[in-house]
């Protein structure tokens, strides 16, 4: 019988990829899963998991943490992989360096960041030594200025957005982080030249939707079906961030457009949290006082402010 280095006996072991599920004893030999077996194995080391579940590392496409101590609650959590896709950050090459020299617990990745971008075009009191900052802070701290919020891009200013991107892109953005509900402002031909820039390096947009609101002629399903056509006008992979909370209670129409977009072809694809809650900072575009409750079907109550 071959030895292995660790053996983890007993455990229930569940692969998304397949659909395992059952209790099995797990052969690990120079770093590397060699064998699932649900008879026992020999090892040096024999690790008994009864009661514990056995899986890949999670990865997680939607982590806005990117910190070491985010890091590390996440690693207790069984996630291996840590991504900030939906709002991005730039500039993605300080980023990574920032991280390596950190040295973080488990690995990191972004999106090229469109908020980063957008801010310190239409708003450039806002960047730092003529750039953005590559953090969440400066991504999401800037509601007290309303340009880069409220006004379309176009020519030179919509030239400058699509240049900071690819630029990330070529630093190692695994997307563009597309928070459209952030800025509200920009219109679909700014999205058309984004898509057409995803598409042209084989990269997704990853887009947390413009209207939360489930109230007509601007509700999220319009706005799903916006994101869905700009999948098919330019054949760029199209991720529609957390949509069981952006979507509020028209959840079950957007499941069924989106899965009729997938069925036909369309390059389209989604993600739900888990969370019972979901925050935000003040000043976001999204949570205008003057109309918030009757497009979220909402009382002011339900906000806790912390």
């Amino acid at each position: 019988m071959t030895s292995y280095d660790t053996v983890l006996a007993n455990g229930r072991v569940i692969d998304p990829e397949t659909y395992m599920d059952g209790i099995f004893h797990v052969g690990i030999k120079d770093g590397t899963i060699a064998e699932i077996s649900r008879e026992p194995l020999e090892g040096r080391d024999v690790v008994d998991v009864s009661g514990l579940i056995v899986s890949p590392g999670f990865i997680d496409l939607h982590a806005h943490g990117q910190n070491i101590a985010s890091n590390r609650m996440q690693a207790f959590d069984g996630l291996t992989t840590a991504l900030e896709l939906e709002a991005g950050l730039l500039p993605v090459g300080e980023f990574y360096d920032n991280c390596a020299a950190e040295g973080r617990p488990i690995n990191y990745g972004i999106s090229a960041g469109w908020l980063a971008a957008r801010t310190v075009t239409l708003n450039p009191e806002k960047a730092v030594n003529g750039k953005p900052v590559p953090t969440m802070t400066f991504t999401m701290g800037n509601f007290d200025v309303q340009e880069w919020v409220e006004n379309p891009a176009h020519g030179d200013e919509l030239q400058q957005i699509i240049d900071l991107l690819e630029q990330g892109l070529k630093e190692g953005a695994i997307g563009i982080g597309f928070a459209w509900g952030y800025a509200p402002g920009a219109g679909l031909k700014e999205c058309r030249e984004i898509w057409k820039l995803a598409k042209k390096y084989g990269r997704p947009t990853y887009t947390h939707i413009q209207n939360l609101s489930m109230l007509d002629p601007n509700s999220g399903v319009r706005n799903v079906i916006e994101l869905i056509g700009l999948a098919g006008a330019t054949g760029a992979q199209t991720h529609i961030c957390h949509w069981n909370s952006t979507s509020l209670r028209d959840i079950p129409t957007i499941v069924d457009i989106v899965k009729n977009a997938q069925e036909a072809g369309l390059p389209v694809t989604t993600e739900a949290y888990v969370y019972g809650a979901g925050n935000s900072g003040i000043g976001a575009a999204e949570f205008d006082p003057s109309d918030v409750e009757d497009r979220m079907a909402i009382e002011w109550s339900d906000f806790t402010l912390v």
